[in-house]
């Protein structure tokens, strides 16, 4: 419906109205929802701390990934292995998914994620324990 008593300037600042709230309300909201979302920072132990992204499990390399970070952060800085905190996502689907990574050994065994995973031990079978979590020197 157009307001034909309405003038262009009338118009043009009810808009420029709308829009400063409209933007001042997202923005106040971002920073809430930013500062709640970072609360889990604090339960992570260290001084230094870092965060990884991994999707797939790449047989296991971001656990090399994260390992080698903490020894390089500690050498490098002078700092003990205590002081450095890292995350490590664990998602995605399919059979390269990090998220096996997190499982338990019931659930590799009672779902086959290793046979699902196409991840077989020495013997060629399909694991059916976390073979992430405490590798074996048998453990290829």
């Amino acid at each position: 419906m157009i307001d034909r008593n309405a003038t262009p300037r009338r118009n043009f600042l009810g808009r420029m109205a709308a829009a400063a709230v409209a933007g001042g309300l997202s923005w106040t909201g971002g920073h809430t929802a930013a500062a709640a979302t970072q609360d889990w920072t604090s339960e992570v132990g260290g001084n230094h701390k870092c965060f990884f992204d991994f999707p797939n499990h790449k047989l296991s390399f971001p656990l090399v990934h994260i390992f080698n970070y903490i020894g390089t952060y500690a050498s490098a800085f002078g700092v003990g292995n205590e002081q450095v905190g890292t995350v490590g996502t664990f998602y995605g689907g399919g059979p390269a998914s990090s998220i096996f990574m997190g499982f338990n050994d019931e659930i590799w065994s009672s779902y086959k994620v290793g046979e699902y995973a196409g991840l077989d031990d020495s013997d060629g079978r399909p694991y059916t324990r976390n073979v992430f979590n405490r590798p074996t020197s048998d453990d290829s």
